[in-house]
């Protein structure tokens, strides 16, 4: 009965209301979202977003092309599950910290930018900082409709994070691939008109 007692809250903090299987996001803001999967019960596979329209992104001019910058605070990301998101930020993002996530990318070329305003799909390389740890990161890029909208396909242990588990991982198990989506608009985004020109 004891056993069934602590069990419970976890049931509940890690399983209700988990499993999301397509992702929305707002039309009029800048967003992104990271997507993972999770096993429970050693057999059950479940489908996990999480999202953030906090999302300040900037695009600045230099030498040959162009630097873009994204900075969100984690604590904005939503899961839908509460208690999942707080257990995410006290004990493997330590939040009062290291309060954001940054990605920086390195010099963009114009034959990129123009490659990308002919709505071809490109690749930008720079640097993801989770915790003060800086992980090289390769993100993909296309323009539609006004938007920029973009993927990367990493892992969660390469950026620094431990993988979330309950008991040993027997319970639940955090698998280590990340995808992250977001999608801008250009307009939001100061400076990315003027690049795109």
């Amino acid at each position: 009965m004891k056993a069934f007692k602590f069990l419970s809250p976890l049931l509940i903090f890690f399983f209700l209301n988990s499993s999301l299987q397509a992702q929305e996001f707002q039309s009029d803001k800048n967003c992104l979202a990271y997507h993972v999967e999770k096993t429970m019960f050693l057999f059950k596979e479940v489908t996990v977003w999480g999202t953030s329209c906090e999302v300040k992104a900037k695009v600045t001019p230099k030498a040959g092309g162009v630097v873009a910058s994204v900075e969100f605070p984690f604590n904005s990301l939503d899961s839908t599950e509460q208690k999942r998101d707080t257990e995410l930020q006290t004990n493997y993002f330590f939040t009062e910290k290291f309060p954001t996530i940054s990605f920086t990318s390195s010099t963009i070329p114009f034959s990129a930018l123009r490659d990308l305003k002919a709505g071809t799909e490109i690749e930008i390389i720079g640097a993801m900082t989770v915790m003060e740890l800086a992980s090289e990161v390769t993100f993909t890029l296309k323009l539609i409709e006004g938007h920029l909208v973009g993927t990367m396909n990493d892992s969660i242990t390469r950026l620094g994070v431990k993988l979330p588990k309950v008991m040993g991982g027997g319970m639940v198990k955090v698998h280590d691939p990340l995808e992250v989506k977001f999608d801008f608009l250009v307009a939001l985004v100061p400076g990315a008109m003027t690049a795109l020109k």
